[in-house]
């Protein structure tokens, strides 16, 4: 009990006699750990979660998305006709990519006035087209001729020419979708879409109709080509699309291009919204060959984001040392690696050297007690309680930076967690050593005859 009692005075003496260099290095290791723990997942992707698409065509796809928080107001941009062709240039610039191209899908809310459907797929048919979770009819407004009428929505995809490949969809009639037919000469021609099979009969390849996207206006649609029946979604998953048969469909092209400048930005600004919906709500994948191309390719995002002046993509599925820099220029990261190694080893520096100035200001005292028989250890133990007490904080931080809540739920929390353990296991490791070489081969007698 004497032991234990002596234990802790020893402990409670060191710490209050030098409270504001321990504080301070509390501070330090808890800020050096954070950063030395992102700069592991970055560099050595620690914490990956899984893509969003299983590995396909000898490539992984992983989910991206385009930034919604941005300051900048960047939809003000669609306001302007150079605005809105900015956005499809972006676009293209994506999707076009030859190392990394992005493929765009989603199952989105394709409207039809209710006397067109009923009018084009007859009275007896035209209910086989409409989805299922959403048949009701519902009016909506149309800001460009001031009517409201009573709409359907119609069972529909919208995907680039990427993912229609990918998927390896072929029609039956008419074309499929390509680079010819996917670009408009002028923004008010009819946008080409392609049809299930069970359109086959009702509508004619070549035929014009009208939809609507509710936060878009109304497209002018011309059938392109019916596909053969049976077509289906493959079955690795996608993001935001069910498992569906596409015979009874709309096929909407994403990623249209329009060669002229229009002069008005009603008839372009449509499309640009409709690129920025593909890009924003959870339907987009970018091809990765090698896991190690993340880091360039995040760099890459953030210089064309930089470049158009509009949201960056962020990938999903990564490591969350890059999801957390994948603002950052490749520059900067290694900027603040440098700084993160230097902070480290200054801190490590200021435990050694606070330590060895608690050893030297009281070794007559561990001299005395060395002469009426303690042992080293015992002088030991209340350093290493210190220096455990000095990790603490370093602990409790990174369990509360690097919880679920805080860095989103595709990350493997323990092995992030596993890290930060390691690390604070080595630098405890560390300092042990530290006092064990300054306490090793203590001469007693020089410890009694030295004064402060």
């Amino acid at each position: 009990m004497a032991k234990i009692k002596l234990i802790f005075e020893e402990l409670y003496r060191s710490f209050w006699n030098s409270w504001f260099k321990d504080i301070l290095l509390m501070l330090m290791f808890s800020i050096s750990l954070v950063m030395a723990v992102i700069m592991c997942s970055y560099y050595f992707d620690l914490g990956e979660g899984k893509p969003d698409m299983a590995d396909y065509e000898d490539s992984t796809w992983y989910e991206i998305m385009a930034e919604m928080n941005e300051e900048r107001g960047f939809t003000d941009n669609f306001t302007t006709v150079n605005g809105c062709m900015n956005m499809l240039e972006y676009y293209e610039d994506l999707a076009e990519s030859k190392e990394h191209p992005i493929i765009c899908i989603n199952q989105n809310g394709m409207h039809m006035k209710e006397t067109d459907a009923k009018e084009l797929f007859s009275e007896d048919n035209y209910m086989a087209f409409v989805s299922e979770e959403n048949n009701k009819t519902i009016q909506i407004y149309d800001k460009d001729t001031g009517d409201t009428d009573l709409y359907l929505q119609i069972k529909a995809l919208s995907l680039n020419l990427g993912m229609y490949r990918n998927l390896g969809l072929k029609t039956a009639e008419g074309n499929d979708f390509n680079e010819q037919n996917l670009t408009l000469k002028k923004a008010d021609d009819n946008v080409p879409i392609i049809l299930g099979n069970s359109y086959k009969g009702l509508v004619q390849v070549g035929q014009v109709f009208d939809v609507m996207f509710t936060d878009e206006g109304i497209y002018t649609c011309r059938v392109e080509g019916i596909l053969e029946k049976g077509a289906q979604i493959p079955e690795f998953e996608l993001p935001g699309v069910d498992k569906n048969l596409l015979d009874s469909y709309i096929i909407f092209p994403d990623g249209v291009k329009v060669t002229d400048v229009p002069e008005d930005t009603k008839d372009i600004e449509k499309f640009a919204m409709h690129n920025y919906a593909a890009l924003t709500y959870g339907g987009a994948s970018v091809k990765v060959k090698d896991k190690d191309e993340l880091n360039v390719l995040s760099d890459e995002f953030r210089k064309k984001a930089e470049e158009y002046g509009l949201p960056q993509l962020r990938i999903f599925g990564v490591s969350m040392g890059l999801s957390l820099l994948h603002r950052e220029s490749a520059a900067s990261i290694r900027i603040m690696l440098i700084l993160s190694i230097v902070l480290m080893s200054f801190t490590l520096y200021g435990l050694f050297v606070t330590f060895y100035d608690k050893i030297q200001s009281n070794s007559r005292v561990y001299g005395i007690y060395l002469m009426n028989g303690a042992s080293v250890l015992l002088i030991l133990i209340p350093f290493l309680l210190e220096i455990a007490l000095i990790l603490l904080p370093a602990i409790c931080t990174s369990q509360f930076i690097f919880s679920k809540d805080n860095i989103g739920s595709s990350v493997e929390f323990d092995i992030i967690l596993r890290t930060a353990y390691i690390l604070v296991g080595l630098i405890f490791a560390f300092g042990a050593g530290v006092i064990t070489f300054l306490m090793k081969g203590v001469d007693t007698e020089r410890l009694v005859r030295h004064k402060y």
